[in-house]
């Protein structure tokens, strides 16, 4: 029998009692019916595959859904029946509920979609940095007093490296704070803030 994950979640959909098909359900078994199929989702979904075989109801039915077999078995079959869940194999055997599988391949788009934009970002934070390392900055910027830009020298930014720990991560983290006007400073002073906030972030 498959081990349960810890994290494992399903999303509920609310229209979920308006689903032709969960009417069905619950109008055969009631709230046994719901219970089951929702209990079943759950622990489908903290397995690897979002699947079960019906070889194992005996104990899912003991372990997770704390109803006896025949009703677990007969609800489970009413939920093939109308089309909450699904076999996937030649022998009926390996069940699935098409739901969750839905919800798995959205979240794996989510992800690969995130992923990507992710390597993007990296990407082009690599060539921005290799743009600004031609022409001798860095890649850090901040607004000025006077509406200019200061551009944080290559070589400043390699000075403070060989000095002091996790820099950049400084670096990148209070770079939101300048875009306020009243927080703009000169070139010397934005220089001599950076420096304290690097000094007082070292321990």
């Amino acid at each position: 029998m498959a081990i349960v994950k810890e994290s494992a979640f399903v999303k509920f959909p609310i229209n979920i009692l308006s689903n032709a098909q969960m009417i069905k359900l619950i109008n055969k078994y009631h709230s046994d019916g719901f219970m089951v199929y929702w209990l079943l989702l759950a622990y489908l979904q903290g397995t690897d595959r979002a699947e079960f075989n019906r070889q194992d109801l005996p104990e899912l039915s003991m372990a997770i859904l704390r109803l006896d077999f025949d009703k677990t078995s007969a609800i489970i079959d009413y939920c093939l029946d109308i089309g909450l869940l699904e076999t996937i194999d030649v022998n009926d055997t390996i069940i699935i509920s098409p739901m969750l599988m839905e919800q798995r391949e959205k979240m794996e788009r989510i992800r690969a979609e995130r992923s990507r934009a992710g390597k993007a970002s990296v990407e082009k934070k690599a060539a921005e940095k290799r743009e600004a390392e031609k022409n001798g900055f860095s890649v850090f910027e901040f607004p000025l007093k006077d509406g200019t830009f200061y551009k944080l020298p290559a070589t400043l930014l390699a000075e403070w490296e060989t000095q002091y720990k996790n820099v950049t991560g400084i670096l990148n983290y209070i770079q939101d704070y300048f875009k306020e006007p009243k927080n703009r400073l000169t070139k010397t002073a934005i220089q001599k803030k950076l420096l304290e906030w690097i000094k007082s972030n070292q321990k």
